[in-house]
């Protein structure tokens, strides 16, 4: 718990939001901060899928892997750092949101989830 609002305090620090995500890479709660970034005024839902939400396969694909790696080496290591990766997101109209996207993953009692700062 403690290393879980650490790194949501060191995200929130040069991250416009941050939310966490299972192992599926869903929403583990609605998000209203990543709703604003993208120009939308309705709430992410809880449970919505973070790639559902990027506009290029190809960043769909990398983000997968990018959330895989940093879960195996949280699995090995027990201790990650957030490493980043730049994606583009859909704004609500279709058009491009370039963001740099950090990830820090940990286990909790529900299995391995990542927090996420955009």
């Amino acid at each position: 718990q403690h290393r879980q609002v650490s790194t949501t305090r060191l995200l929130s620090s040069f991250c416009d939001c941050v939310f966490t995500i299972d192992s599926q890479l869903c929403l583990v709660d609605p998000s209203k901060s990543l709703a604003s970034i993208l120009l939308r005024s309705q709430t992410i839902p809880q449970g919505a899928n973070v790639c559902s939400l990027l506009k290029h396969a190809d960043d769909k694909k990398r983000f997968r892997e990018f959330a895989l790696i940093s879960s195996q080496e949280e699995v090995e290591e027990q201790q990650s750092l957030p490493s980043s990766l730049m994606v583009d997101f859909a704004d609500s109209i279709g058009g491009r949101v370039c963001t740099r996207v950090y990830l820090a993953s940990m286990h909790t009692s529900d299995g391995i989830q990542h927090m996420v700062g955009v």
